[in-house]
């Protein structure tokens, strides 16, 4: 897994914790409520539909989209998949969390977020340096040095 994959799939990891502490609408119910929304202006507002038709659509279109759809049901499942899914960096930051949510028998945001921060730290350790020579421009420009006591001026 390359730099960018990584960093990609642990900001989804923080993004996902950060929601569900926040205590937002899971993917699913999300997914359910627009699909219900997008369904009632189309049948509702484009159509030009009798109102009781426009709410049964929508919400057997809410119901459809809500257990059929491949999102997860809660944000702990969504963030169990994804904390599943991830190779980490730090090995033993990842094996003393992954030991510590065991002994809990599920998991814990603060230990999330402190995983989460440990990890930030060993991916920012292995950051693609820029080529030396990128700057060369601005390396090579002129510039004045700025005095240290100003009140000479």
């Amino acid at each position: 897994m390359n730099f960018e994959t990584r960093k990609k799939k642990l900001m989804d990891i923080r993004r996902c914790a950060l929601d569900m502490q926040n205590g937002t609408l899971p993917p699913s119910m999300m997914a359910s409520l627009l699909a219900s929304i997008s369904t009632a202006i189309i049948v509702g507002v484009i159509m030009k539909q009798d109102p009781l038709l426009v709410v049964g659509t929508s919400l057997v279109v809410a119901l459809l989209v809500y257990f059929r759809a491949p999102f997860s049901k809660s944000w702990a499942e969504a963030l169990d998949n994804r904390l599943t899914d991830y190779e980490p960096i730090d090995h033993e930051a990842y094996a003393t969390f992954h030991h510590a949510t065991r002994e809990r028998g599920g998991l814990d945001l603060p230990a999330v977020f402190s995983w989460i921060e440990q990890e930030m730290t060993a991916l920012s350790a292995i950051t693609p340096k820029v080529p030396d020579c990128a700057a060369h421009k601005f390396i090579s420009k002129p510039v004045k040095p700025v005095a240290n006591d100003r009140s000479q001026e």
